[in-house]
């Protein structure tokens, strides 16, 4: 028997038999396996994106700490990974533009916000002791350090926790000591960069993996490659089986 392989797609046909090669995900077929695994990127990532953002809603709800911010944050939020699914799913050059580009920015602007904060936390812990003595909680109310005032009248020389501390010359606040505070500082400080470390990494790569499969979408969107098995073609393929 004359040995013959019919390329359909995703169909081949060798010695008399048929293999079943076809790239179906997401009920949609696509044109190889590449594209398939770049679209399942794609809406990985843009799940991700979507439930760190309901994470996200439900601790300002369950804390209710400014609930009303974190609710217009979730909606602006979901535009991106709506961006993504609809653009990788419905094979979209717009909202794969969208999606890549808007995603290496979130990248970018990911690292700078860590390098900042880093360097805050280490400004906060090399100048603890400026920090005593901008406190009215530690300078006491009534009286002025060298760099603010904790006195009645102290206008726009008032130490920053002048309005919480003091209230007609009487400290509302447990006085606090200078070591304390500094113990404090040194504590918080180095939580918050242990979570920075930890969080910051992990936001940065989500965005640079979801940019990395956006941008391969993209190019070849605008390309005007085909990325989906027409409806013709699939059933010349599944007349073959």
């Amino acid at each position: 028997m004359q040995r013959g392989t019919l390329d359909a797609g995703a169909l081949r046909i060798g010695d008399g038999e048929s293999i079943s090669r076809r790239n179906i995900w997401f009920g949609h077929e696509f044109v190889d396996e590449e594209t398939m695994q770049h679209v399942r990127s794609v809406v990985v990532a843009a799940g991700v994106m979507a439930a760190l953002q309901v994470v996200s809603l439900l601790l300002a709800l369950l804390t209710k700490h400014h609930f009303e911010g974190a609710l217009i944050n979730f909606m602006l939020g979901m535009i991106l990974p709506g961006c993504g699914y609809c653009g990788a799913t419905r094979t979209n050059s717009e909202l794969m533009c969208c999606f890549s580009f808007t995603s290496l920015l979130s990248a970018i602007s990911q690292m700078l916000l860590m390098l900042n904060s880093l360097l805050a936390i280490w400004f906060i812990s090399e100048n603890e002791e400026v920090f005593c003595e901008a406190l009215c909680q530690v300078t006491g109310c009534g009286n002025h350090s060298r760099i603010c005032s904790c006195q009645i009248g102290c206008g726009e020389s008032c130490c920053s926790d002048f309005a919480e501390v003091c209230h007609n010359g009487q400290q509302l606040l447990a006085p606090m000591s200078c070591i304390d505070l500094e113990a404090t500082l040194g504590y918080k400080t180095h939580v918050a960069a242990t979570v920075i470390m930890l969080i910051s990494p992990l936001v940065i790569g989500l965005s640079v993996y979801a940019w990395h499969h956006g941008r391969k979408l993209y190019e070849r969107l605008s390309a005007g490659e085909v990325l989906l098995v027409r409806g013709e073609r699939r059933s010349e393929d599944e007349a073959f089986e």
